[in-house]
């Protein structure tokens, strides 16, 4: 969302632009196809005069780039990696695609099931990519300290990649890896120094953000996880999918703030404005705070 204008990504069934002010439709488009078979579930994310797709299916991967006020094609890229085996499973994934300022130059950092690609956002360029296996991958990628933290789907890894590399990168040019325990859903969040994650069965952790280093691992019991964690005033929120929340302090050290319940959970991720936290479950959507 943005001054004036929403819009909506359905993956294959469809995108629309409506006009905020009146709920007029501005423009839509349905002719972008893959085969999503289990869902899309993928965020549109909007820069300057673009908005930019993730499309995972059982037979095509790519991302495509639209003008924003006309809904018009500016470039489309297949992201054609090597999918083994050849079952349309393992060519899925959910995650929404990332604009992020390497050395003052935007990239449009877009995670697929078996890996990563970065695109120059104004032509498609492809500027480097990534191999890191795995499938379901739907976390968003993230930059803090010259280092994008990428995770690997099923597999369960977390990567902190070094940013400003070009073409086709190796393991010389990851600053570390976690190889088992990230999540696949809920994306991490760097604060500072340090990362925060929880992963899908509710095992939170802390790590140093620049070295890889645990700080600590928790379990967040009876909960898991889609919703990523969001952060304010200090603390951290993590909502689960059975009604729970867990507050948590942004801190190197753990410490458990408050737990509260809702009648049904989230898998959506929560969004902070203020002094007022929005969530939405699977019936409603809630404002909390100060009346």
């Amino acid at each position: 969302v943005e001054a004036g204008r929403v819009y909506a990504h359905f993956g294959s069934h469809g995108t629309t632009c409506l006009d905020t002010a009146t709920g007029k439709k501005v423009w839509e488009r349905r002719d972008l196809k893959c085969n999503n078979f289990r869902g899309p579930a993928s965020s549109p994310v909007v820069y300057r005069d673009w908005l930019f797709l993730h499309f995972d299916g059982f037979d095509r991967q790519y991302t495509a780039c639209l003008n924003k006020h006309t809904g018009a094609t500016v470039w489309e890229k297949d992201r054609d990696f090597v999918y083994k085996p050849d079952n349309g499973d393992y060519k899925k994934a959910f995650a929404t695609p990332a604009v992020l300022a390497v050395n003052g130059q935007p990239q449009v950092v877009s995670s697929a099931a078996m890996g990563t690609i970065a695109y120059d956002p104004a032509t498609g360029k492809e500027l480097w990519r990534i191999v890191t296996g795995g499938m379901n991958e739907a976390c968003r990628p993230i930059l803090a300290h010259g280092l994008v933290y990428l995770t690997t789907g099923h597999t369960g890894g977390l990567w902190a990649v070094k940013a400003g590399k070009t073409g086709t990168l190796t393991d010389a040019d990851v600053a570390w890896k976690m190889a088992k325990g990230a999540p696949t859903r809920p994306s991490p969040i760097v604060l500072g120094d340090l990362l925060f994650a929880v992963n899908d069965t509710g095992a939170a952790f802390c790590l140093d953000a620049k070295t890889g280093k645990e700080r600590w691992r928790e379990t967040l019991p009876n909960e898991k996880y889609s919703a990523s964690p969001v952060a304010a005033a200090g603390h951290l929120y993590f909502p689960g999918e059975l009604g729970k929340t867990y507050v948590v302090a942004a801190a190197k050290e753990f410490e458990l703030k408050e737990t509260n319940k809702l009648d049904d959970g989230c898998r959506a991720s929560p969004a902070v404005v203020g002094d007022a936290i929005y969530l939405r479950t699977l019936t409603h959507v809630y404002c909390i705070g100060t009346k």
